[in-house]
C-alpha cells in the first residue's frame, strides 16, 4: 500500500466579515473534499488489490477446475 502525503492547508484568514467567514467555509469544504477522494482512492486500491490476489489464488488452485477429469472406465 502507498502512503500518500498529507497536505498541509492554508493558513487560516483572521476572523472578521461575512466575507472571511465565506472564504473559510471554502476552504473547509475543499480540505473535506480533498481528503474524501483520497479515502475513495485508497479504498479501490485496496478493493481491487484483494480481488487480484483473489482471482491469483483461485486460478492456481487445482479443485477449481470447470470440468471434471474423465475416469477411464
Amino acid at each position: 500500500m502507498t502512503h500518500i502525503p498529507a497536505r498541509t492547508p492554508p493558513p487560516l484568514p483572521p476572523s472578521g466579515g461575512p466575507e472571511n467567514q465565506a472564504s473559510l467555509r471554502a476552504q473547509i469544504l475543499g480540505v473535506e473534499h480533498w481528503s474524501l477522494l483520497a479515502t475513495r482512492s485508497i479504498i479501490w486500491q485496496e478493493i481491487f488489490s484483494r480481488t487480484g490476489t483473489f482471482l491469483t489464488i483461485l486460478s492456481v488452485s487445482p479443485t477449481c477446475s470447470p470440468v471434471p477429469p474423465r475416469s477411464s472406465a
